[in-house]
């Protein structure tokens, strides 16, 4: 991941400082669509583990214990960048876009998990489990984690310095964006004596409408048909983030009847998130209106507001990751 990150910078920081022999950007109003692969890095969640407890020894106080963990993790997936800039002279305009909706789950089910008499398995989810030491005949559990983004800028473009071969712009503007993220657990079981029993863990945190500065350099830089544009943003988004728990228990007897409960709480603070965004895109120019390309983005967000992992306390506390979203991505671009 830092390997990335870093190579990102490095990537830019030299297609910011290049003076080999290119054009000045181009004026006029243009029009990008980038269709974009990308990934989410930092938000891997150890939900649990599936275990072994293997007893030895008369007295049956010396164990062994094994497990896989069971790891969360939002999926990489497919997502489009919009952007659009009108320049004239040294001044401009523009405006972005993107987004990306990702759910990373796992599901399972341990069958009559009793492995012998001194042997269980079992699974624990956050602080709570189950095995085969509670009588139970078969588990079944899942967990998700999902997480939804977008942002959008809307900034100035002023010409700082360039020539003939390259040019250099500050972009200065707003940053709006909205983060959410969930995490679901479920663990149920039926015991030896055909009783269900069912826990559920709903944790989320979800921002309110962000807004903040932004401030950034484009490099804008041009040989015979091709051109390489590089971006460097730094924002940082204010709002309110609204944290939710919610843990629930179900008991149903086999002879009927049984009991539940829930207990469900929620907070509000208020954050301010640094956003950091590095772009990078190579350009080649079939005619004088329309470009294609391909390119790297990153969009890291430091100390950002996540749902807290289930636990067996009820509690709702706040949890803070940074969080990276990245990948690569072709380019299509129309000027007109």
């Amino acid at each position: 991941m830092k390997l990335l990150k870093h190579s990102l910078i490095a990537a830019a920081f030299v297609a910011a400082t290049s003076t080999s022999g290119m054009a000045a950007d181009l004026k006029g109003l243009s029009i990008s669509v980038d269709p974009m692969y990308m990934a989410v890095f930092g938000d891997d969640v150890h939900a649990g583990d599936v275990y072994t407890y293997d007893y030895s020894g008369a007295s049956g106080y010396y164990y062994q214990y094994s497990g896989n963990p069971i790891i969360a993790k939002p999926d990489g997936k497919l997502t489009l960048r919009g952007e659009v800039e009108y320049k004239k002279g040294e001044w401009g305009l523009g405006v972005n876009y993107w987004g990306l909706s990702s759910d990373g789950s796992q599901i399972g089910s341990i069958t009559d998990p009793v492995s012998g008499d001194n042997s269980y398995v079992g699974i624990r989810l956050g602080d709570n489990s189950w095995s085969s030491d509670n009588q139970a005949t078969t588990i079944n559990w899942s967990t998700s984690n999902k997480i939804k983004v977008w942002t959008s800028d809307v900034y100035g473009i002023k010409t700082i310095m360039g020539d003939q071969d390259k040019t250099f712009n500050l972009t200065f503007g707003l940053k709006f964006a909205k983060l959410q993220n969930q995490r679901v657990d479920h663990m149920s079981y039926d015991d030896a004596n055909f009783n269900t029993y069912t826990y559920d863990w709903n944790k989320k945190a979800d921002s309110d409408l962000l807004i903040g500065p932004m401030l950034g350099i484009q490099g804008h830089f041009h040989w015979e048909k091709q051109r390489v544009i590089g971006t460097v943003t730094q924002s940082f988004v204010y709002g309110d983030v609204n944290y939710q728990s919610m843990t629930a228990r179900e008991y149903v007897y086999e002879s009927g009847g049984g009991y539940s409960y829930l207990y469900d709480t929620s907070h509000k603070t208020t954050e301010v998130i640094p956003v950091t965004e590095v772009k990078l895109k190579w350009m080649y120019d079939f005619t004088p209106n329309v470009s294609l390309g391909l390119g790297v983005f990153a969009s890291m967000w430091t100390n950002a507001p996540m749902a807290q992992e289930a636990d067996m306390y009820y509690t709702n506390a706040e949890s803070k990751k940074t969080v990276i979203f990245a990948g690569s991505m072709g380019s299509l671009e129309y000027r007109f």
